[in-house]
């Protein structure tokens, strides 16, 4: 009986194809983040220490308020085992927006007092007041190995770094560092979120990691790990990518989208407008590798379509349709001779013309909080 060859982790994969980081934040325009200590299974929220009639109905209410769920724990060295052993546990309440973000938190004693709830003002630009204000960011770790094993072989040695260098230090804030169950793009593991912004870092090594956390903190994005904002559909963090990367602009908001969604009127016709294709790429399981399909076949590399929050009916994630633009039209990907348009050109004109329609701010702009 032939060997079944061993395959290398997604994120070393990833990073042999060279696969870009370019617009593969997951969509997420509002967050609720809660502190539930100990191990978690693959499905972080159904599979920890928290009531699972309490996750059901939990996980419930945040979908129908397009809210996402994030289970936190402190690193090995801040743990205390059941929150801070107060007996009552931190909860986060965040709103991503493309121009004006917030965080507030909370102290619950029981999970199953967030059922009463009202989650319906997180979709606001305004903090609703439900808790203080947090002035200083959340960096959140994926360490949730059961998921994938990347977010934990790199993971913890990143948490564990911001932890020890006091990460978030910086002259205007100090960051709070957690652990964090799944967040989307294993194969770019170690992914760093910060929140209120909603901004993803990803293959954030160890050495790195104080550095990438600082500048952040401080109101500035270190671009050779920036995956882009979880405010901005992926065609609109491909533009604001491709526009840091002509000016030198790192200011987190020193670019702010304007009519991200075009009309028929304004959208081009040109065939070199991008057609996104569905990611086929499987992250590496626990115990397991990735990277290839049927009969050991290589998996092709997914297009930098970042998924949704919440998930569309019967699938985990769900992404622009390969067939659509923003606009609603559809997407020619052939050039004016009928040769197929390179994809690396079709995303490039993508950012290009979407440029046009997000403004610059030259010079350092605080990122708005609150």
């Amino acid at each position: 009986m032939p060997e079944t060859p061993v395959l290398p982790p997604c994120a070393t994969g990833s990073l042999a194809r060279r696969e870009a980081l370019v617009a593969t934040a997951s969509r997420v325009p509002s967050w609720l983040v809660l502190e539930q200590p100990g191990a978690w299974g693959r499905d972080a929220v159904f599979e920890s220490g928290l009531d699972l009639m309490v996750a059901r109905a939990l996980v419930a209410r945040c979908r129908a308020a397009g809210v996402r769920p994030i289970l936190i724990r402190r690193p090995p060295r801040g743990r205390t085992g059941q929150g801070d052993g107060s007996g009552f546990r931190r909860c986060y309440l965040a709103h991503s927006g493309p121009r004006r973000s917030w965080l507030e938190s909370l102290e619950v004693d029981d999970p199953a007092t967030l059922l009463d709830l009202d989650l319906g003002p997180l979709a606001s630009d305004r903090a609703p007041g439900l808790g203080p204000t947090v002035a200083g960011p959340l960096l959140l770790v994926c360490t949730n190995g059961r998921h994938d094993r990347c977010c934990s072989d790199l993971g913890r040695p990143l948490a564990r770094a911001l932890a020890g260098a006091g990460a978030g230090a910086g002259e205007q804030t100090t960051g709070d560092v957690w652990e964090c169950s799944h967040i989307g793009g294993d194969r770019f593991a170690a992914n760093l979120v910060c929140l209120p912004e909603g901004v993803y870092f990803g293959r954030v090594g160890p050495e790195d990691g104080p550095r990438v956390a600082a500048d952040y903190c401080r109101g500035r994005l270190s671009l050779e790990h920036y995956r882009g904002r979880s405010s901005f559909p992926a065609l609109v963090q491909a533009a604001d990518i491709f526009l840091r990367g002509a000016t030198g602009l790192t200011g987190i908001d020193a670019i702010v989208p304007g009519d991200s969604n075009p009309s028929p009127a304004t959208r081009p016709t040109s065939p070199s407008w991008p057609r996104p294709a569905p990611s086929r790429s499987r992250g590496c399981r626990p115990g397991g590798g990735s990277g290839s399909g049927a009969g050991g076949r290589p998996t092709p590399a997914p297009s930098p379509v970042g998924p949704t929050w919440p998930p569309g009916p019967g699938s985990t994630t769900s992404s622009i349709s390969p067939r659509s633009d923003p606009g609603g039209g559809r997407i020619e990907p052939l050039s004016g001779s009928g040769r197929r348009v390179p994809q690396s050109r079709r995303r490039s004109a993508a950012a290009t013309v979407l440029a046009s329609s997000m403004a610059t701010v030259v010079g350092p702009t605080p990122p708005t909080r609150g």
